[in-house]
C-alpha cells in the first residue's frame, strides 16, 4: 500500500513498500522554494527509510512536471545528490516528463551527472512502472 509522506504546491512525496522506494512526484511548475524543501523532506525520509528497511531507491515522477528552475536543477545535482549518496541512496530513477522544456532540464541534469561522474546511480524512464521495477531489482541484487 502506497503511503502519501509530503504534500506541497507542485508536489509530494510518497512510499511504496512493495519496491521499497520513495517516489517524489511533480505537477505542473513547482516554484523553488517548495521544490527545495520537497528536496529538504525527502533526504529526511530517505535516511528514516534506510534505518528501517537498510536500502531504499528514489523515484522522481516527472511526468506531468513543467519546467524547473536552473538554480535548482544545479541543487538537485550537485548538492542534493551527494547528501542523499552519502546517506545511503544507491539508485534513483526518472520518468521523463511530457513537456518538452521539462525534459531539456532533465537531459542537461543527467549530462551534468555524468560529466561529474558521480556515483549515485541514475537511469531515465518513459514509466513509473518501468521505474519500479528497475528499482526493485536494483535493490534486490544490492
Amino acid at each position: 500500500m502506497i503511503t502519501r509522506l509530503y504534500t506541497t504546491e507542485g508536489g509530494s512525496i510518497d512510499f511504496d513498500p512493495s519496491v521499497q522506494s520513495l517516489i517524489s512526484t511533480y505537477t505542473g511548475f513547482i516554484g523553488s522554494e517548495n521544490f527545495r524543501n520537497q528536496g529538504e523532506y525527502g533526504l529526511d525520509i530517505i535516511r528514516q527509510k534506510i534505518n528501517k528497511y537498510g536500502k531504499v531507491a528514489w523515484i522522481g515522477d516527472l511526468s506531468k512536471s513543467e519546467i524547473f528552475e536552473d538554480g535548482d536543477v544545479s541543487w538537485t545535482g550537485v548538492e542534493w545528490s551527494t547528501r542523499a549518496y552519502a546517506i545511503g541512496l544507491r539508485y534513483r530513477a526518472l520518468v521523463m516528463p511530457e513537456s518538452i522544456f521539462a525534459a531539456m532540464n532533465v537531459r542537461d541534469f543527467i549530462a551534468k551527472h555524468n560529466e561529474r561522474k558521480d556515483p549515485l546511480i541514475i537511469k531515465m524512464f518513459t514509466d513509473i512502472e518501468s521505474a519500479k521495477e528497475w528499482c526493485k531489482a536494483m535493490l534486490e541484487g544490492q
